[in-house]
């Protein structure tokens, strides 16, 4: 075996891991396709994003509700006084 074969042998090795390596890496990043049970890194992204949005509307649903209880509070005590 000349030394160019050999050359050539370690670099397609070399590409082989590379290969594998970037297939764990695909995985983790989108998912198994043939396991639904093992999501990916952005479907848990886009879970973790739908949440705080849902949570971020529940806050300001609280907040305004917050502030018309008060509003309507110190409108009473107004009325009250007038």
């Amino acid at each position: 075996m000349s030394e160019l074969e050999q050359r050539m042998n370690n670099i397609e090795q070399r590409i082989e891991e590379i290969n594998e390596k970037l297939d764990i890496l695909t995985k983790a990043i989108l998912g198994d396709a043939i396991d639904s049970t093992q999501i990916g890194i952005l479907r848990r992204l886009e879970r973790l994003e739908q949440s705080y949005k849902t949570l971020s509307k529940l806050f300001w649903l609280l907040c305004t509700a917050l502030g018309t209880a008060i509003g309507t509070l110190i409108a009473n005590q107004f009325m009250k006084i007038y």
